[in-house]
């Protein structure tokens, strides 16, 4: 009777490990990413937004960045969670890889400010990127930035790009060489804020290309705009 038993446990106990082992090989990582997340309490919210991020699926990330956003929170790392969202969704990542390929039409590095080619294909990229999100990306990581919030290179590097495009693009009569970029004293205001977002993400960077590409942008922007004087 005794040996009948322990074989029935030794089953029972076979049976919840093989069961257990299934659903960790099955379960996708970022299965429960088809919820939604608006009724979320906010540290779950955070969770979600990590790990939509992760996936790189940006209906995901838009879920992650309207239930973020809905919080109106002023904590510096939520405001650069969220921006992170945003920023995934305006379309920024596409210059962001460009920057580690020097023969890329998009890097930052061969870009002169006095050259009109150069800048319409400037011009081009910041146009297509989506308003909707453009706009609080840039608002974003500027909160984030101002209350020190845990930026790396990255970090800066779109949050500089974010604020410049955003400015740029800001009425249907404005573009980076238009004149009232320089001569307004709001719009030079953000583009020097831009300037000093990718000064900081050219300083953490390690020498290399997106270095070298990033510190020629930043010295010919700085240039173009106010002759040295920042």
């Amino acid at each position: 009777m005794k040996k009948t038993l322990y074989f029935l446990i030794f089953i029972i106990f076979l049976l919840l490990n093989l069961s257990t082992c299934e659903e960790i090989f099955t379960a996708s990582p970022f299965s429960g990413l088809d919820r939604d997340p608006s009724d979320f309490d906010l540290d779950r919210k955070i969770e979600y937004a990590e790990q939509a991020l992760a996936s790189g699926n940006l209906t995901y990330i838009e879920k992650a960045f309207d239930a973020l956003d809905a919080e109106n929170s002023t904590d510096s790392e939520i405001c650069l969670l969220t921006a992170k969202c945003a920023n995934e969704l305006a379309g920024m990542p596409e210059i962001y890889a460009a920057m580690y390929d020097s023969e890329s039409e998009y890097y930052l590095g061969d870009i002169d400010f006095n050259n009109v080619d150069d800048m319409n294909e400037l011009n081009d990229f910041a146009n297509s990127l989506d308003k909707n999100y453009l706009t609080p990306a840039a608002s974003y990581y500027i909160d984030a930035d101002a209350d020190n919030a845990s930026m790396n290179a990255t970090d800066y590097f779109f949050a500089g790009l974010c604020e410049l495009f955003d400015t740029s693009t800001s009425t249907t009569t404005k573009s980076l060489t238009d004149g009232d970029m320089r001569t307004d004293p709001a719009t030079n205001d953000r583009v020097e804020a831009a300037y000093v977002l990718l000064e900081i993400s050219e300083a953490m960077l390690s020498e290399g290309d997106v270095k070298a590409g990033l510190d020629s942008f930043t010295t010919t922007l700085q240039t173009y705009y106010t002759d040295g004087t920042w």
